[in-house]
């Protein structure tokens, strides 16, 4: 279980410091700040990198977010753009995952100089 990993892992020593943290925003994940607190806690101090794979992108007839199939993504990004040490976020889409449809993921970045890196290509 992610969420109590995370929660309950010792964030005072020095070998849990990652620069990536992949995660997903699973129906079956209760995600809320304080999980997303122990993520950030867990990422290197300066420039560390969450990627969140939020599942099916919407497609374009969904009504907006709020009233969509897809309110745990929006609950998801909300959470994510509230949060104290999120300094940028970019969602983006990716159709070469293997899945069926689309998948929606979103990067969240406790600098906002990774912005810069990720629109630098």
């Amino acid at each position: 279980d992610p969420i109590q990993w995370f929660s309950t892992h010792d964030k005072s020593s020095s070998s849990l410091s990652f620069d990536v943290i992949i995660a997903e925003a699973s129906q079956s994940l209760a995600i809320d700040s304080n999980y997303l607190t122990s993520l950030y806690s867990a990422l290197s101090k300066d420039d560390g990198i969450l990627t969140i794979r939020l599942g099916d992108s919407p497609l374009f007839n969904y009504p907006w977010q709020k009233y969509s199939p897809n309110l745990r993504e929006y609950n998801m990004i909300s959470l994510l753009e509230k949060h104290p040490d999120t300094a940028a976020m970019i969602a983006y889409e990716d159709t070469a995952c293997g899945f069926e449809a689309f998948e929606s993921f979103v990067l969240a970045c406790r600098n906002i100089e990774c912005r810069d890196s990720w629109y630098s290509e």
